[in-house]
């Protein structure tokens, strides 16, 4: 008779993850976090309590504590007096709140996601899906991006003209102002791309799609999965003046992430979205009407719309055709499962 307490037998009542784009099609959930009692109320609660978290560290520990040690490096003992004057603050400092921005996010979304995995698995990266994505995937995402853009620019006219309390205009006008003295001031391109493309790119998927969509998945069907990461990651950008365009492009990020079974697409496409905008402000800095509000705010054709539906219909057809996890059954990527 074998011993319940072998090695062996106590690898096989370890709890699985099913993932078609896994060898196996499984993941050995092998954390101190696992297993289970409730899987539909664990899954949803610790993926929405990691985005609050994150978003808490992030605002309310990380990014001060950063910002006063890169004034205090740069200014000395009159770092303080800087703090207290946001207008000079704006003016003044704006790579400096950039770099703040990125080492903070470094912090609170990609090493604090890292932690989380972890407690669910030793294989962190298969957790997270930060895999070599199938041929042709990162190409159909920059091209659905594209498509995308026009769409969001529409949603974003759509958005302007919601009923919605001042307060949230007034604080969507004060974000809006650190993004426009930060793209007018002097700094490099490459600079540029790492703190407002690279960082958010790779810290934001982690935590929205590596970590709380994985979550999210485990409690609801991969549709509700989808929409919820997309919708919350509207709301993290507390621009309640953009809230439909940035959740539009949650949910592609998000679908993305669940089609491919890789996060690499979804870090790639919003990279080029954060990246033709560091570089389309770069390039047209000479011109005294451009900024970041005016943008926002060009009115998009209704053909260039048409254009963009039809596409990212095109887009995602090519996706559910072409696209499949190795040795996999359809069935697994089902969005009602």
């Amino acid at each position: 008779m074998s011993d319940s307490s072998s090695p062996s037998n106590c690898s096989q009542t370890r709890p699985t993850l099913p993932d078609p784009w896994a060898p196996g099609r499984r993941i050995t959930l092998d954390g101190p976090l696992e297993p289970a009692a409730n899987e539909t109320l664990f899954g949803s609660m610790t993926g929405f309590l990691a985005i609050i978290g994150g978003f808490i560290l992030f605002q309310v520990i990380v990014s001060p504590v950063i910002l006063v040690g890169i004034l205090a490096f740069v200014e000395g003992p009159g770092a303080m007096s800087i703090l207290t004057n946001q207008e000079r603050l704006l003016s003044g400092y704006a790579q400096e709140l950039l770099l703040t921005n990125a080492l903070a996010q470094w912090v609170s979304f990609g090493a604090l996601t890292l932690l989380l995995a972890r407690l669910h698995a030793q294989k962190i990266a298969a957790f997270l899906r930060v895999r070599t994505p199938a041929p042709g995937t990162l190409g159909l995402s920059l091209a659905g991006m594209v498509a995308l853009l026009p769409v969001a620019q529409w949603l974003a006219q759509i958005n302007q003209q919601l009923p919605l309390p001042e307060f949230f205009r007034v604080l969507d006008e004060q974000s809006m102002k650190l993004v426009e003295q930060a793209l007018a001031s002097d700094f490099s391109l490459v600079f540029g791309l790492l703190v407002m493309a690279v960082t958010p790119a790779i810290c934001e998927e982690l935590i929205f799609r590596g970590y709380a969509q994985r979550q999210f998945e485990r409690a609801m069907p991969p549709l509700m999965a989808i929409l919820a990461s997309g919708l919350l990651f509207g709301f993290y950008h507390l621009r309640l003046t953009q809230f439909l365009p940035l959740a539009a492009i949650g949910i592609y990020l998000a679908y993305l992430t669940w089609r491919t079974g890789s996060l690499w697409p979804a870090v790639i496409a919003h990279f080029a979205n954060n990246a033709m905008i560091v570089v389309g402000s770069r390039y047209m800095g000479g011109e005294d009407d451009v900024s970041a509000t005016v943008a926002q705010d060009v009115t998009i054709p209704w053909y260039a719309i048409v254009l963009g539906i039809v596409g990212f219909a095109g887009v995602i057809y090519a996706f559910e055709t072409y696209i499949h996890p190795p040795d996999g059954d359809e069935d697994d990527l089902s969005l009602s499962a």
